[in-house]
């Protein structure tokens, strides 16, 4: 019979039940009858017809799991570049607790003697990490997968945490809700627990209350986090895909790499040191074929001049960049080398716009999911977790612009001259800093007195600059 699956399927399945890509539609039945006949499982036979676009689930981009989203940050340079960069820039504020005070209706950094410190305590207690790998961690798992969980550990019978650990999202499996009446009428949570499974054998059940979960929104379901990488899967597996192209050409072909043709027939003796002498030429994996012909010419086949590798690269390196938020100047890709628009400090001011518009939200994220897992409920409107990003530079305006802006407020008479250097970041002149800036020929006029016809007043009690030196000289 023949064995070829794809013709089979066309010519022997009834199109009742089973929908193809044009339409077709086959029964179960056929495709058991199938297994039976050419030995092969339904999965096995599904991607022959993925491959051989016969199924509307045809696609040729994969579809990556957690685990396979975590390896692209060892496997692809530009999600590397990307994640990383993120999670540099993400630990470098630190972590403090702010108190609201209500008569000046702000909030405050409390100071690490305050006892309410000990609600950031934790991401300082693990004797295995430092507080800056910990939130790499939760910012590279964030990235990869779209969700990152903190295992809280206490010791028996303690109502504090005591230890936070970040745990691998494929690790961790959400045991979400049964019945969904029960979410209605307040009993039970959208999600029920989370099993940890380090693919050791050990296995861990974890109440809800012990899990910090963040994860990016995922529009089809309220529990399981979206990645940022599977908006632009295809981009990452064309990049993987071409690389490992570029690789096994350069590395080796299977089909001859250099054609000799020659007028007559070479025997072994001269094929063999033509072919070495080639081979010192064009690498020593090329693959030499030796034809007979009219005259005498040697081809080298290029089989990476028909690609068009800038373009496709360049697009892939975009849509990588734009799905993470990164400019990808800041992390050098050829696409930013190329052409530039963010001017002459092009760099510095795309870390800025990456600072301000994509790490300023993660953290304003995962300070409300600490803030709501770590602190009593009775207590978040007077304490809060927060990111000090006080000394982050990309943050802080730039010197030069800031002193430029703080000198037109003090020559405009908005500020004193205290205020100023305050601004500027210099020491109080005491009391004597206490002025105004006011030019002699600015006259300092009431709202009420504008447009009147009269001559104000002269204040006699108002010594004149030439009366006060003229009294001096006096003395």
């Amino acid at each position: 019979m023949d064995l070829n699956p794809v013709k089979w399927f066309q010519e022997k399945l009834n199109p009742t039940k089973f929908t193809g890509k044009h339409g077709q539609v086959y029964t179960k039945e056929s495709i058991s009858d199938l297994e039976k006949s050419v030995g092969i499982s339904s999965d096995d036979f599904a991607n022959i017809l993925r491959r051989a676009g016969l199924t509307s689930s045809s696609s040729a981009i994969p579809t990556y799991s957690q685990h396979e989203q975590l390896l692209q940050y060892a496997q692809n340079a530009i999600v590397y570049a990307c994640v990383t960069v993120l999670a540099r820039g993400f630990q470098e504020p630190m972590l403090v607790v702010e108190k609201y005070d209500s008569a000046a209706d702000s909030w405050d950094a409390i100071k690490k003697t305050d006892e309410a410190s000990m609600y950031v305590k934790p991401f300082y207690s693990n004797p295995d990490l430092t507080e800056n790998e910990f939130e790499q961690f939760q910012m590279i798992h964030l990235m990869l997968t779209g969700a990152a969980y903190l295992w809280k550990w206490g010791n028996q019978g303690a109502t504090k945490t005591n230890e936070l650990w970040p745990v691998p999202p494929h690790w961790v499996t959400i045991n979400e809700v049964e019945d969904a009446s029960k979410i209605v009428d307040g009993t039970s949570r959208v999600i029920k627990s989370f099993t940890i499974n380090d693919g050791s054998g050990n296995t861990w059940d974890v109440p809800v209350e012990d899990m910090i979960y963040n994860r990016l929104p995922n529009p089809l379901n309220l529990y399981q986090g979206q990645a940022p990488l599977s908006a632009a899967i295809g981009n990452v597996y064309v990049d993987n895909k071409s690389e490992e192209y570029l690789a096994e050409s350069v590395s080796g072909l299977a089909v001859p790499s250099v054609t000799v043709t020659t007028e007559g027939t070479l025997n072994k003796t001269q094929k063999d040191s033509l072919r070495a002498v080639l081979r010192r030429k064009v690498g020593t994996d090329a693959k030499v074929f030796f034809m007979s012909g009219e005259g005498v010419k040697i081809d080298v086949l290029n089989p990476l001049k028909e690609f068009n590798w800038t373009e496709t690269t360049d697009l892939n390196e975009t849509r990588i960049c734009m799905v993470y938020g990164v400019p990808p100047i800041v992390i050098g890709a050829r696409v930013a080398i190329q052409s530039s628009n963010w001017g002459n400090n092009g760099e510095e001011s795309a870390r800025r716009w990456m600072y301000q518009n994509t790490l300023t939200p993660y953290w304003g994220q995962f300070e409300a999911s600490y803030t709501k897992a770590l602190i009593p409920e009775e207590l978040q409107d007077t304490y809060r977790i927060k990111f000090d990003t006080s000394l982050v530079r990309e943050l802080q305006e730039e010197e030069n612009a800031r002193n430029a802006r703080v000198m037109l407020q003090y020559q405009g008479s908005a500020i004193t001259m205290n205020e100023a250097r305050d601004k500027m970041g210099e020491v109080s002149l005491g009391p004597i800093g206490d002025v105004l800036y006011v030019p002699f020929n600015v006259v300092l006029t009431p709202i009420g007195a504008l447009g009147a016809k009269s001559t104000p007043e002269i204040d006699r009690d108002v010594i004149s600059v030439e009366e006060q030196l003229a009294t001096e000289d006096s003395i």
